[in-house]
């Protein structure tokens, strides 16, 4: 009697040896294979459909922000995803039952209170009986902010109402800063990343010539920054296809200018820039260009906008 042993790689570096016996195993050495009876290969069918359906849970992957909500708290995901996208955090929004995946975090954040369904039997393990009683109290919110018992993460913050509505308008508060303390954690769980309230935010407006006049050619730019941080050393570039078909009249107000780059320099929060500048064409012909820009806080240029100037 023969026996086939199969080693089975399984998932997350699960390794088994399975061993099948072969009562009416024929080797047949010319061809160098063996053939197998009917119950032995249904016999080991049925073993890999076994192994296929064990259900193994890996941990979840490693992020600094969860919250943890079920689906009718869910609903604050929008007020929760433009504050915590201002910090330049992303959170990932599981269920219960995904809680005791989590490892290493930085901040575990639940929506709702004791009471809420799936989700409270997990709060209720951070409150103690005096905050589980004062929140079930009618028209009570709060915001519970709590180191981790269990080290899944730094911190735990639990936004809870004593109804859905408590819990939705209590969130739409914090997102609005009227926590400091929430705000805090919410910094901390950030630290090391790029603050989207810190950066600029350019928005350029173009009126160009689409067909010369004496071969003069208007490009006119306002460049607005709608961001909260500083624009530093702005630079508007005109595309060489194009630039190459003019020469330089006037710019103003006056900038550095090298070649085709033009050094606006820096455009404050809230404030503005505009440059015009003023092309003669070389000859007549159509020509197509793309503005662009950059500054500090941009690894690469900008796209404005395409332009097309006739020349007759």
């Amino acid at each position: 009697m023969f026996s086939l042993f199969l080693i089975l790689y399984m998932p997350f570096g699960k390794i088994f040896l399975l061993s099948i016996p072969l009562n009416k195993a024929y080797i047949l050495r010319k061809e160098s294979f063996f053939m197998f009876n009917k119950k032995s290969i249904a016999f080991l069918v049925l073993t890999i459909l076994l192994f296929s359906t064990i259900s193994i849970t890996p941990n979840l992957a490693q992020q600094p922000v969860y919250v943890v909500s079920n689906n009718i708290d869910i609903q604050a995901k929008p007020l929760l995803d433009e504050y915590f996208s201002g910090f330049g955090l992303f959170p990932d929004y599981i269920t219960a039952d995904e809680v005791d995946q989590i490892r290493n975090a930085k901040l575990i954040l639940f929506l709702g209170g004791p009471d809420a369904p799936f989700t409270g039997p997990y709060v209720s393990r951070y409150l103690d009986p005096l905050e589980i009683s004062f929140i079930r109290q009618a028209g009570q919110r709060f915001a519970f902010i709590k180191s981790d018992p269990f080290e899944q993460s730094d911190k735990v913050i639990i936004i809870a109402g004593s109804d859905r509505e408590r819990t939705y308008s209590l969130v739409s508060d914090l997102v609005e800063g009227q926590n400091i303390s929430f705000q805090t954690e919410i910094q901390r769980a950030a630290e090391g990343r790029i603050s989207v309230r810190d950066l600029p935010l350019v928005l350029v407006s173009v009126v160009h010539t689409t067909e010369t006049v004496q071969s003069i050619a208007d490009i006119y730019l306002k460049m607005d920054n709608f961001g909260q941080g500083r624009a530093r050393n702005v630079v508007v570039e005109i595309s060489e296809e194009y630039y190459n078909n003019f020469t330089l009249q006037s710019v103003d107000p006056e900038v550095r200018v090298e070649g085709n780059r033009f050094y606006v320099g820096d455009i404050e929060p809230g404030e503005f820039a505009e440059l015009t500048i003023v092309l003669r064409a070389r000859q007549s012909g159509t020509y197509s260009g793309t503005l662009s820009y950059i500054h500090d806080a941009i690894d690469s240029n900008v796209r404005i906008r395409d332009i097309t100037t006739r020349v007759p």
